[in-house]
């Protein structure tokens, strides 16, 4: 237990001792002996959930000075404080001690990759004999034992409260997902980052940020703000080229293609990229390299950015200071994560891939890659979000007809809108439809596809990943990609 009165105090707040156990946003989360959190948003007031939090046993309410509070509830459980929200990064860091500083913890953040860097980064330098952890999209904790999360980056208050977790169970490093929504809402706040990552910049979340000026302004914060002891760029991205002639940054790594060392920066390129059914095989060179390491990696990795993403992987790894030798021997036995260009098979029918690319670039690279595995033999079945950015609709249907020979398009998480009014602006994006079918039902959709391909060919099911659900309307129905996909190529859809 802590007592929240010096906590309260690191914000300017005055209160008597009382000793807590966790700080608790969620009122339905609460335990006896918590504080339960109260902020006025934009569409909830967290005052109207003060007497359930009281009633399963918080012994405090901290609340926001501009929630509405039942008169009747004692007044001697609650503490008013303005701005609560703008404070909780700083109070939750106090609470839990302040966790990232006791453990590696690195932040990824880019359009794409981020959580395939992250789990190559766990995985490559658990292979050190060190205690890793992920926080991200896919969940949090050590990657044979997810939790799920609801959001990529966390709020501070459970961010903090993970943290803190995983660092009293001697987690060594954290390589942890830091979203475009995550550092506009200063999530991350009060974190110490050993290294800071860049992937790639490409349209996303516009519906959030608005334009792609204010969404790499948010990505470029966790390089100006947060101070990272390294700091690593995709040097082939024209946002990240940018960043590097106009801001000063310390302790630069630079991952990319290439096979020419860098004389003003640590660096790790690769180079003679070979695709094959089975996977990829690439030869590196980095600031590290050691006489008797031989930087050359096989693994069942689909496409080149998964390259990219290795190498960032070993940008962070190398960095760190983790032996080069350690790190390509365990480069040579990664698996892909779930629903990231996942491969699947049966006797005589079609690989399947099953990617979260949803957006139009990752869907482009995906369709790329696949062609330099399987020439002439790319199918995808993709659709997108409802209440989402809708610019991006008919891009996507560009980047699929860009590179796929045969196309199903079909619904992705409709939410609220009506899942034909989406395939119809996703179906303006094509200037020939002649291979294009459309198939609003998920399931069916990927059915299709996969009874239209030769075993000899791939079919991408792109925009879901790892998810097992679908939004429709306000309902969330089962569903998953992943799951369907391996029952269809053992003959049972």
């Amino acid at each position: 237990m802590v007592d929240i009165k010096n906590c309260l105090a690191q914000i300017g707040v005055n209160s008597p001792s009382i000793k807590i156990n966790n700080l608790v946003l969620d009122s339905r989360e609460i335990q006896v002996g918590d504080a339960f959190i109260a902020i006025k948003g934009h569409e909830l007031d967290g005052g109207k959930f003060i007497l359930s939090a009281l009633n399963k046993g918080a012994v405090l309410v901290l609340a926001d000075s501009e929630c509405q509070i039942d008169s009747d509830i004692e007044p001697s459980k609650i503490i008013r404080i303005d701005q609560l929200n703008n404070k909780l990064a700083k109070l939750s860091a106090s609470f839990y001690d302040n966790p990232s500083q006791k453990l590696h913890l690195v932040g990824v953040t880019g359009t794409n990759g981020k959580s395939t860097i992250s789990s190559m980064i766990a995985n490559l330098i658990a292979a050190c004999e060190q205690s890793t952890a992920v926080i991200g999209t896919l969940g949090w904790g050590s990657l044979d034992a997810l939790a799920p999360l609801n959001n990529t980056t966390p709020s501070s208050v459970d961010l903090q409260h993970m943290l803190s977790n995983l660092q009293q169970s001697q987690t060594d490093l954290v390589a942890m997902e830091v979203s475009s929504h995550g550092l506009s809402q200063g999530r991350v706040d009060e974190c110490q980052f050993s290294v800071s990552v860049f992937s790639n910049l490409s349209r996303d979340h516009l519906d959030y940020h608005g334009d792609m000026a204010n969404y790499a302004a948010a990505k470029l914060k966790l390089f100006t703000q947060y101070q990272a002891n390294l700091n690593a760029f995709n040097l082939d991205d024209c946002v990240a080229i940018n960043w590097l002639e106009t801001h000063k940054f310390k302790n630069t790594v630079l991952f990319g293609k290439g096979d020419t060392p860098l004389s003003k920066h640590q660096y790790v390129l690769f180079s003679d990229v070979q695709c094959t059914a089975e996977g990829i095989k690439a030869k590196f060179i980095t600031s590290w390299d050691e006489p008797d390491v031989i930087n050359e990696v096989t693994c069942p990795l689909f496409g080149e950015f998964n390259l990219y993403n290795l190498a960032a992987a070993f940008s962070v790894a190398l960095g760190l200071g983790y032996p080069i030798k350690h790190i390509f021997k365990a480069a040579n036995n990664l698996k892909p994560i779930a629903g990231r260009m996942q491969p699947f098979s049966g006797l005589n029918k079609p690989t399947c891939i099953v990617d979260y690319a949803h957006t139009p670039e990752a869907l482009e690279l995906a369709l790329q890659a696949l062609q330099h595995h399987v020439p002439g033999g790319v199918t995808c079945v993709f659709g997108c979000g409802g209440d989402r950015d809708k610019g991006k609709r008919a891009l996507m249907a560009k980047a699929a007809q860009k590179y796929a020979n045969k196309i199903v398009v079909t619904s992705d998480n409709p939410r609220t809108e009506n899942p034909d009014d989406i395939i119809n602006d996703v179906l303006l994006g094509f200037s020939n439809k002649n291979n294009v079918q459309v198939e609003a039902d998920r399931g069916k959709a990927i059915t299709l596809a996969v009874s239209q391909a030769s075993k000899h060919e791939v079919v991408l099911v792109a925009g879901k990943g790892h998810e097992d659900y679908q939004i429709i309307g306000d309902k969330i129905i089962n569903f998953c990609d992943r799951a369907w996909v391996e029952q269809l190529l053992k003959g049972g859809c």
